[in-house]
């Protein structure tokens, strides 16, 4: 069933032999005036991919062990976390050794009072890289340009994200 006031992401990852799909519901956020934080999702769509820690912290951070801001298996999403505004770089590390980066995100700009989905997938053999990772489903009260671009250089950009009304 779908119901209203909830964003729904659905996920088709694997190969045209082997598809497999994904689906996730969340309630709308409202965000108010003073909501100075962005809300993002981590998830793990990489086939090929084993357990990865996710870190999500200013530039510069070095990844210690405990300090993930969580772990995903394949096909797992992480629980939505609050960030507050400020210069992120998403660090991915396998499970348990913090001292193997294998992938480190250019600094990224957090907005306020938007909702995000990095997702990983299997490498693209197309570009350069040995995981590819995506914005998924970018909702906002408000958003910057700035923002927009930024995003879309360092990230491919794929979503088909719908809000239902109560009429």
């Amino acid at each position: 069933p779908i119901f209203a006031d909830h964003q729904y992401t659905v996920v088709i990852t694997g190969s045209i032999a082997d598809p497999s799909s994904l689906y996730w519901e969340d309630p709308v956020r409202e965000w108010s005036e003073s909501d100075t934080v962005s809300e993002v999702f981590f998830a793990h769509l990489a086939s090929q991919i084993g357990e990865l820690d996710v870190y999500f912290a200013v530039p510069g951070t070095v990844p210690v062990l405990g300090q993930a801001v969580g772990t995903l298996a394949f096909g797992e999403r992480l629980p939505a976390r609050d960030f507050e505004e400020a210069q992120y770089e998403l660090i991915l590390t396998p499970r348990d050794d913090p001292a193997t980066i294998t992938f480190q995100s250019v600094p990224l700009n957090s907005v306020a009072q938007t909702r995000v989905t990095l997702a990983i997938f299997d490498p693209d053999p197309t570009l350069p890289g040995n995981l590819g990772v995506s914005l998924l489903g970018n909702s906002a009260g408000s958003r910057s340009e700035e923002h927009t671009s930024e995003l879309q250089s360092q990230f491919r950009i794929s979503y088909a994200v719908f809000w239902l009304k109560k009429k």
